[in-house]
């Protein structure tokens, strides 16, 4: 979903995101964010613009840059485009300046915060349709393919867990995803039969992915 804020600072929204914002903006522009959302924020001379999540305060100027900060998963990941960014943890104390082709990552299960060099492009290319799995393990593969097809998936082996990949996929249907990720790693799956609930409603689509014996 695409979005202009009050001072032209525009963005999008990725799959199950929520962004609260003010109708008006003062000399302070702050929004919160729960999920991911890409940003192209409006410079203005005496004022920044920051974006809150649950683990930190990202604080910049004039930049473009990609934030997810799911509420039911382990990361929070801000990733540099164009500009700079300030990030600032709030449940940890850390400050942490990025450049361009930067990502900060913060698991808040065991307050591990790492800096790698990256290539931005790839994640910002999900606002163009695309999806992209950039060498990240299966358990943070399958919540980014939830998310994107409407879905659940479920593994049921811990070893698979931790199996990387690394594909971009373009109008791809999830059938075909798994089975690309099938070509390459022990494991497989089985998508069961969609039952409706009490008010008719036919349920998520449910994946069950397990290790090939």
């Amino acid at each position: 979903i695409e979005f202009l804020l009050p001072d032209s600072t525009k963005g999008w929204l990725n799959s199950g995101a929520k962004l609260k914002y003010p109708s008006e903006f003062s000399s302070h522009r702050k929004v919160e964010l729960v999920g991911e959302a890409y940003f192209e924020v409006k410079h203005l001379d005496n004022s920044d613009f920051m974006v809150g999540v649950k683990d930190m305060n990202i604080r910049v100027l004039g930049t473009k840059f990609n934030v997810s900060a799911y509420s039911n998963e382990a990361f929070t990941d801000v990733v540099l485009k164009e500009g700079k960014v300030e990030v600032k943890g709030t449940s940890t104390d850390f400050k942490q300046i990025l450049n361009p082709d930067e990502k900060i990552s913060f698991n808040r299960e065991t307050t591990d915060l790492k800096v790698n060099k990256v290539d931005a492009d790839l994640y910002a290319a999900w606002t163009n349709g695309y999806l992209v799995l950039d060498n990240e393990p299966l358990e943070q593969a399958a919540k980014k393919m939830e998310r994107w097809y409407g879905a659940e998936i479920t593994i049921t082996d811990e070893k698979l867990k931790n199996f990387r990949f690394k594909a971009t996929f373009k109008d791809e249907p999830l059938e075909e995803v798994l089975r690309y990720i099938s070509m390459t790693t022990p494991l497989t799956y089985k998508i069961e039969s969609r039952d409706q609930d009490n008010n008719g409603i036919v349920k998520k689509k449910q994946i069950i992915i397990s290790l090939k014996q």
